[in-house]
């Protein structure tokens, strides 16, 4: 098995452009011949690496979002749905959290007075048929 690729600044540039595509770290250490683990050891010595790495998926992220939008005001259901659910989640997701005074949690008090209970008697009782 060859010895692994150093990581140069031309090698860095190559895998800023292969993030800026949509590929993941796995995807661009392929393409350049390195492991993912050494792309992450890199960018977390290098900190300015880091937020190119960070930048140029950003930047594919912000295509997907753009393509969504157009998706979405071009009359794809299924894109609007999405965008309003993730976008504007208190008014449009499935599941809707209920809390207490302050967000904290839900207290039930049942009062019962005893002389509101009623035993059935024979003209109470549902007659069954």
């Amino acid at each position: 098995m060859p010895a692994p690729k150093k990581i140069t600044p031309e090698v860095v540039e190559r895998i800023v452009g292969i993030l800026s595509t949509g590929a993941d770290y796995a995807k661009a250490a392929h393409i350049v011949g390195v492991s993912r683990k050494s792309i992450w050891a890199y960018g977390k010595r290098n900190p300015e690496i880091r937020e190119r790495f960070d930048e140029a998926r950003a930047l594919a992220d912000e295509q997907v979002v753009q393509s969504l939008f157009d998706a979405a005001i071009g009359g794809n259901v299924v894109a609007m749905i999405f965008w309003l659910k993730n976008r504007r989640q208190k008014e449009w997701r499935d599941r809707h959290e209920v809390g207490g005074a302050g967000d904290g949690p839900i207290t039930l008090r049942i009062e019962r007075v005893a002389s509101d209970i009623v035993e059935p008697t024979p003209e109470t009782e549902p007659d069954e048929e």
